[in-house]
């Protein structure tokens, strides 16, 4: 499954994300000792990854998804060519 987002620049994507891991099963362990990064649990991969407070880029939540096993998300009429399923 493939989601198709937009968003503007000063907005975060991380409750969006957060959304996207909870529906897959990602389990939330402990908020982050340093900086602003929650510790989460990926059942699909059997890894944690860190999931920062204030996501800004698509760039930055597909490699956060892709680390934690889920699609990426597609930004809706990308400058840059990379309408890509992932």
């Amino acid at each position: 499954m493939v989601t198709v987002y937009s968003q503007s620049m000063s907005s975060s994507l991380t409750p969006r994300i957060i959304e996207l891991i909870k529906a897959a099963g990602c389990e939330y362990i402990q908020a982050g000792r340093r900086g602003n990064h929650d510790i989460w649990y990926s059942p699909i991969v059997n890894l944690h990854f860190p999931v920062d407070s204030k996501i800004r880029s698509i760039k930055a939540a597909n490699i956060l998804l892709t680390i934690s096993g889920l699609p990426h998300l597609v930004q809706e009429n990308d400058d840059e060519g990379e309408n890509t399923e992932g």
